[in-house]
C-alpha cells in the first residue's frame, strides 16, 4: 500500500500555537455544520492560506501558521477529486436523504455530516472502506483578496480525524 505525505500548515495565533507546541494536543474543532466534518483544518503545501485565515477569518492579533506533516496510507484518504471517493460521498449523500423523507434518519445532512458519517462507517470497513479514514482532502477555488475576480488560487483544505498522525515540524508569525 502507498503511503502518502502531506505538507501541512495550521492557521492559528502565536499563543496557541505554543500551548500546541508545548502539549502536542490538538483540538478537534468543527461538527457537522463545518465543510468537511469534526477535525483539525489545514492547507496542504501552503503558508499563504493558513496565514489568510489566521488574518481575515479570525482576525488574530498575532497571526501565526504551524507547519506539519503527516503519513497516512492511500486507503485512509477520503480525496474529493478521485472518483472512487466522490461518487461514494454522492450515494451516501442520497441514501441519507431517502431515509429522512421516509422518517428513518434523522440526522442533518450537512456536508460535514455526511464526511464523518463516511468516517464513522470507515472504522466498520463497510461500503468497501478497507482502511478508518484518517485524512480528508477537498479542493476549494478562493480569491486572493475578498472580492478580487481577477485573482484565484485553489486551496487544498485538509480535515485530519486522527491527531496522532500529526507531527509539528516548525511554527512561523505571519507576516
Amino acid at each position: 500500500m502507498k503511503t502518502i505525505h502531506f505538507d501541512l500548515w495550521h492557521g492559528t495565533n502565536w499563543f496557541l500555537a505554543k500551548e500546541i507546541v508545548s502539549t502536542n494536543k490538538w483540538i478537534c474543532k468543527g461538527d457537522h455544520d463545518k465543510y468537511l466534518g469534526k477535525g483539525i483544518y489545514f492547507s496542504e503545501n501552503s503558508k499563504f492560506w493558513a496565514c489568510t485565515w489566521s488574518k481575515n477569518a479570525r482576525r488574530y492579533k498575532r497571526p501565526t501558521a504551524i507547519n506539519c506533516k503527516a503519513d497516512v496510507l492511500e486507503n485512509q484518504v477520503f480525496d474529493f477529486s478521485r472518483d472512487r471517493d466522490f461518487r461514494l460521498f454522492r450515494i451516501l449523500k442520497n441514501k441519507l436523504i431517502k431515509e429522512e423523507k421516509s422518517g428513518k434518519n434523522a440526522c442533518s445532512l450537512r456536508h460535514g455530516a455526511i464526511v464523518d458519517f463516511i468516517c464513522a462507517v470507515s472504522k466498520k470497513k463497510q461500503f468497501n472502506l478497507s482502511d478508518e479514514i484518517k485524512v480528508v482532502k477537498a479542493y476549494n477555488r478562493r480569491a486572493k483578496k475578498e472580492y478580487d475576480p481577477e485573482y484565484f488560487s485553489i486551496e487544498i483544505e485538509i480535515c485530519v480525524k486522527d491527531p496522532a498522525i500529526i507531527q509539528i515540524v516548525k511554527v512561523e508569525e505571519c507576516n
